[in-house]
């Protein structure tokens, strides 16, 4: 049976896809084209399979399993590639002419795929799916084994030993099965907007960036760039003239409060509270309120936060509580570490302040997740972070959350091009 298929590939897809190794490994860069390219690679080889071979798509997710399930059809409609024979909609499972099957599996349960000999597979988003090591070890090798099996390994880089090391047993000459890409977004889907890439480079901090567009295993590392040349600012008189906004970062426990008033892109006034009782510290919030002529106070209102906040309320101070879940924190310190890395803002020097930011590490945890923290303390730093989020709306080059929770128009003020929130919110 001769069936003709056009293959739509990138140069540097065409190169990893048609790699004649068993076994394949993609480290790739966000929205690059990996799926496009591994759905190809996946059909290809399931045409030149014999009869009833069993080939899988492995997704984190039933979303994600449907998104590879509707890029299936969408390169190969029926009018142009009748190359499916049955479709089962509630299995997820396609027959092609050649009676090799496809199927979409997601890896929830790894010990539920065990049982069927595999052809060919392909793992999507690894950085992910192999942080449950079972998956490969305990359930797909063995399936791969009497077959003969190839499997394709696609992901951007996270904090997973497992896909890493697939990753170095593709660059290691004594696995002559294995063969790693790497596959920075720009080379592939991106490559037709390069000023996307460039926007993307100033708006994301680095360590976000390298690892989601330049495919980089990001290590544990220094967070803030430029401290003295940011901090190195002079306390100002008070300007009435001037919208002041206040970042509060309240003690709890053992640390301190610490108040950071600035406007525009300037931070001009920090002040340490000594541990005392709430009621003297709200009072002196009050009196600075009054002082500055505060507009907006931000102020993390989690945890012990959350009873002096109900309190500032009751005196009708301007507060603005933010709840510190893990996305908004990141969000928020990430704006910070964007605006040091584009020396966009200026600080009052403040010598703890300074020994915080330089102290200030990022590591990866179990899960992937990126935690960041201060050897030195972190009092400092979330109190300025609180307030540049504050002003964000009046800064230019403020965090964009092309990678969050939120599209970049929940934030008024800061530009974002439609090509962006096409290619970066799902």
């Amino acid at each position: 049976m001769q069936i003709n298929l056009t293959q739509t590939w990138y140069p540097i897809q065409k190169q990893i896809f048609d790699s004649p190794h068993r076994f394949i490994v993609v480290a790739a860069g966000r929205r690059g084209g990996k799926t496009y390219g591994a759905i190809q690679w996946l059909v290809r080889e399931a045409l030149r399979s014999k009869k009833d071979a069993m080939n899988w798509w492995i997704s984190g997710s039933y979303r994600q399993a449907n998104i590879a399930l509707r890029y299936f059809f969408m390169l190969y409609p029926k009018h142009k590639y009748p190359i499916v024979k049955k479709y089962f909609k509630a299995e997820h499972r396609i027959v092609l002419i050649n009676d090799a099957i496809i199927e979409f599996k997601t890896s929830e349960k790894p010990e539920n795929l065990e049982g069927e000999s595999l052809q060919n597979v392909v793992l999507d988003e690894c950085g992910i799916i192999l942080r449950d090591e079972r998956l490969y070890y305990q359930t797909l090798r063995p399936m791969l084994s009497d077959s003969l099996g190839r499997m394709v390994a696609i992901g951007t880089p996270k904090n997973c030993d497992l896909f890493k090391k697939f990753f170095g047993w593709g660059k290691n000459p004594d696995m002559p099965d294995w063969i790693s890409f790497h596959f920075p977004s720009y080379v592939g889907g991106l490559s037709k907007y390069p000023e996307e890439i460039a926007a993307l480079k100033r708006m994301l901090p680095s360590h976000i960036y390298n690892q989601e567009i330049e495919a980089q295993f990001i290590t544990d590392g220094s967070v803030f760039r430029n401290v003295d040349e940011v901090v190195n600012g002079v306390e100002e008189n008070i300007d009435t003239t001037n919208y002041y906004v206040a970042g509060i970062d309240l003690a709890k426990y053992r640390d301190y409060t610490v108040i950071s008033i600035g406007y525009k892109n300037k931070c001009v006034y920090i002040e340490k509270l000594p541990h005392s009782d709430f009621s003297l510290q709200i009072e002196r919030i009050r009196q600075i309120t009054k002082e500055w002529n505060l507009s907006e106070i931000f102020v993390d209102r989690t945890g012990i936060g959350d009873p002096v906040v109900e309190a500032m309320q009751e005196l009708e101070l301007p507060i603005e509580p933010i709840y510190f879940d893990y996305h908004t924190k990141i969000n928020v310190l990430n704006n910070l570490i964007l605006l040091f890395e584009r020396r966009a803002v200026q600080v009052v020097y403040n010598k703890e302040l300074i020994n915080e930011l330089k102290s200030f590490e990022f590591s990866l945890t179990s899960k992937g997740l990126i935690k960041m923290d201060g050897k030195d303390g972190s009092d400092h730093v979330t109190s300025i972070a609180l307030l540049f989020w504050g002003l964000r709306n009046r800064l230019e080059g403020a965090l964009v959350e092309a990678f969050g929770k939120r599209d970049s128009q929940d934030f008024p003020g800061i530009a974002a091009s439609n090509k962006l929130r096409r290619y970066f919110t799902k």
